[in-house]
């Protein structure tokens, strides 16, 4: 919560920064115009300014079929030509304090920026902006989990080696999402309930990740039975740096956290024995969540007060 403190003493006014990001600004503002929010009723605009100093926008559609939607980030993206090309990027709504992009938008910003430290203006139509960078809203954790720490390791190990004996963690080749794996998610609750997932692949590459699976499986229960989360685990295929939770997987241990009004330890472990610590809040700074989703997640989690 100190980072989302943090983030809120940067609010500075539209009229106080520079031109260009002006100019950005009203691109996304009209493009919110625009938007198609068939079920929230919420509208967003995106823009974003490009290494060739051109500004391309979008805004959010929602699907009438299913509860899905495109993104205003996902909109403009579309109207990049290449990898590596955002130079910064700017996003708008009609709310009261400034918004920011989910999880998964965080991952698709990564993907296109130019580097990690590239300028995100989280803003509302009112003009408020946060100025921030990409880098603050999708943090490494550096805590790493060596042999110090003997008797969590041991226990993290258990965990690893029961996920790999199941063949819930592997390598799939290339037949599936090319350099992806399989990996493997754990929820605990205070209830002493668990809740798993693993990765689960499509053709139309709308996969389920592991931890979205766990998450919905915590979702599954009857109101009031799951209990508080108290810790989710995350275990990973060794490669070099240990794989950190997708943008997708910290929006879910997010929402978790702010239903809950209370953070949890994330774990994320490698077949090989090495672990990282960090909390579903640090994951996700400032992170974006609709009050009604919130309220739904709380009502399965938590015990209805009589």
């Amino acid at each position: 919560m100190d980072i989302e403190k943090g983030l809120m003493n940067r609010l500075v006014e539209i009229g106080d920064l520079n031109r260009r990001v002006k100019d950005m600004f009203m691109a996304a503002k009209r493009a919110s115009k625009r938007a198609i929010p068939t079920h929230s009723g919420f509208t967003v605009g995106c823009s974003a300014l490009l290494r060739t100093d051109e500004i391309v926008s979008g805004f959010n559609y929602e699907i009438d079929s299913r509860n899905d939607a495109i993104h205003g980030e996902e909109s403009m993206i579309m109207k990049v030509n290449s990898r590596k090309t955002l130079d910064s990027v700017l996003v708008t709504a009609d709310c009261e304090r400034p918004i920011s992009p989910c999880g998964s938008c965080r991952d698709l910003l990564l993907s296109f920026s130019y580097d990690r430290k590239m300028s995100i203006f989280m803003a509302n139509n009112a003009g408020q902006v946060i100025p921030t960078t990409l880098d603050h809203l999708m943090p490494r954790p550096a805590y790493l989990l060596r042999e110090e720490k003997a008797l969590r390791l041991n226990r993290l190990k258990g965990i690893s080696q029961t996920a790999l004996k199941r063949g819930l963690v592997r390598d799939v080749g290339e037949f599936i999402w090319g350099k992806d794996v399989v990996r493997y998610a754990r929820l605990t609750s205070q209830n002493g309930l668990v809740f798993e997932g693993s990765t689960t692949p499509r053709s139309d590459y709308h996969g389920v990740s592991a931890l979205e699976a766990a998450f919905s499986a915590a979702l599954s229960q009857r109101p009031g039975s799951s209990g508080r989360i108290t810790a989710a685990y995350l275990v990973v295929p060794h490669t070099r740096s240990i794989e950190l939770p997708y943008g997708c997987e910290r929006q879910c241990l997010f929402e978790l956290a702010r239903a809950q009004k209370g953070n949890f330890d994330v774990y994320v472990i490698s077949d090989r024995s090495r672990a990282i610590k960090t909390d579903a809040v640090s994951l996700l700074p400032y992170g974006f969540a609709a009050e009604p989703v919130i309220n739904y997640i709380r009502s399965v989690i938590l015990p209805e007060k009589r």
